[in-house]
């Protein structure tokens, strides 16, 4: 239904994916679907509200492990001695991009390529 109120220029871009100064919160949300967070503030006398989009990007690093254990277990006695060496696998969150409104319209954006 938000889809069929933009104007024609506004269509093609969110077919796109693309965004430009002007459009309206919703016409946003269908180029580049909901934020990861909103902020909310005061320009002057007028509304504004960002829009942050993050993404996380995977960060591969090799670990050693190792160490050495004994005890008891019931009526059996062990010990061990073990080591390791893998790989391991963190995602590190990025901002990828960032929209600026101005009562409710684009005003500004930016995005990562």
């Amino acid at each position: 239904m938000a889809f069929e109120k933009l104007s024609d220029t506004h269509k093609e871009l969110v077919q796109r994916g693309e965004i430009a100064k002007g459009m309206d919160m919703s016409a946003v949300a269908l180029a580049w679907g909901e934020p990861s967070s909103r902020v909310e503030g005061i320009k002057g006398t007028r509304r504004t509200e960002r829009w942050e989009y993050n993404g996380s990007r995977p960060v591969v690093t090799n670990t050693f492990f190792g160490g050495y254990s004994s005890g008891y277990y019931g009526p059996y006695r062990y010990s061990g001695l073990g080591a390791g060496f893998g790989p391991e696998v963190a995602y590190i969150p990025y901002r990828k991009s960032t929209v600026w409104f101005i009562s409710g319209k684009v005003d500004e954006w930016e995005r990562l390529k």
